[in-house]
């Protein structure tokens, strides 16, 4: 059951977000909801790899640096576009286009963090080059 939305509330809303380009029609529910659930999913992989890797047991080390920022930098971009694909009223569909490709940026920041630790692993247990 849904509440009823003060109009003046919803005029707000509307009045908030600029009017979409000539042309641009907004995205329909079910393409919002699948957008949303998608990016909510992937950002809790994000954040599950972040958290259970900067709370191992193994010390600091200066080779996680580029680690945490990299991964840092892509889950700031998955919160960002899932806010932007939270937004009321819907999207439009160039505004779920750029809230899709930061997402997608995001997710590829978070596999290089994820591909960078392996990599600075795989030097120092098998070559013996720890940074």
């Amino acid at each position: 059951m849904s509440t009823p939305v003060d109009p003046e509330v919803n005029a707000d809303l509307q009045a908030a977000r600029p009017a979409p380009p000539p042309g641009d029609v907004p995205i329909t529910d079910t393409q919002r909801n699948g957008t949303m659930t998608g990016m909510a999913v992937v950002l809790g992989f994000s954040l599950s790899f972040t958290a259970t890797w900067t709370q191992g047991k193994d010390p600091w080390r200066w080779r996680g640096v580029p680690v945490l920022v990299l991964a840092v930098i892509g889950v700031a971009l998955q919160v960002s576009a899932l806010f932007s694909a939270l937004s009321l009223p819907p999207l439009s569909v160039s505004a779920h286009r750029r809230a899709t490709q930061g997402f997608r940026l995001g997710v590829i920041s978070v596999l290089a963090a994820y591909a960078l630790h392996i990599s600075f692993d795989l030097l120092c247990d098998l070559f013996h080059i720890c940074l």
